[in-house]
């Protein structure tokens, strides 16, 4: 498994319970191990070949339901996620 959208490693300065909450479907993939993963963990175009799929198998909706949800909890990463996916075209933000 693999969080795509908000990486472990971007939540690390949360309490606990509150990390947990980038274990879900709108952020996380079944990629192969090897040369697939390391694609989607160090090169952007792996990212948003990530990102994109999760938009599309959870629709834009859900992913900023989840991404506010997050935003609501103080965890930071999710603000640069949302910019950074708009930024990726991979959906507009509503006004």
């Amino acid at each position: 498994m693999h969080e795509a959208i908000i990486p472990r490693g971007e939540v690390d300065y949360a309490p606990f319970e509150k990390r947990l909450q980038i274990f879900t479907s709108q952020n996380c993939v079944l990629i192969c191990p090897g040369r697939c993963h390391l694609l989607a963990q160090h090169y952007e175009r792996g990212k948003r070949i990530c990102a994109r799929h999760l938009v599309r198998w959870n629709g834009e909706q859900a992913i900023l339901d989840w991404l506010r949800y997050l935003q609501d909890l103080g965890l930071t990463a999710a603000d640069e996620a949302e910019r950074r996916l708009t930024e990726w075209k991979l959906f507009s933000l509503p006004s």
